[in-house]
């Protein structure tokens, strides 16, 4: 789904704040060299992942939705240096293990199942 530049990200909201996504065994190693590190990965992980199922499809779109919903955000992530612009979600996303995060996001699901009892939201 293209949304356009102009869309009003702040109609959509997931009302569950997400469980953690980097346990901490550490199954999702950070990719980024410890100076280049301006964001938690926790943030750079969850705005996306929160912003593809609000119907972000670019990175473009992830900024977007993160700016629009960064008091809602900050309820739950660090944000020690707000929100960031596009260019790190692409390079983080780009430099991550696919097979750990997979396990990393079917870890969330499944918490979130638990949370929620398996409703949505009832």
């Amino acid at each position: 789904m293209l949304v356009p530049a102009g869309h009003d990200w702040s109609a959509l909201w997931i009302p569950v704040p997400p469980p953690t996504f980097v346990p901490p065994s550490g199954n999702l190693p950070d990719p980024r060299v410890e100076r280049a590190r301006r964001h938690a990965l926790l943030d750079i992980i969850t705005i996306p992942v929160c912003a593809v199922i609000c119907g972000a499809d670019t990175w473009v779109d992830v900024a977007r939705v993160g700016v629009a919903k960064r008091t809602g955000f900050g309820t739950f992530l660090a944000l020690p240096n707000g929100i960031p612009s596009h260019d790190p979600f692409g390079r983080v996303f780009a430099a991550l293990n696919p097979d750990a995060f997979e396990t990393t996001v079917l870890g969330w699901v499944r918490g979130l199942v638990t949370t929620t009892d398996g409703g949505c939201g009832k």
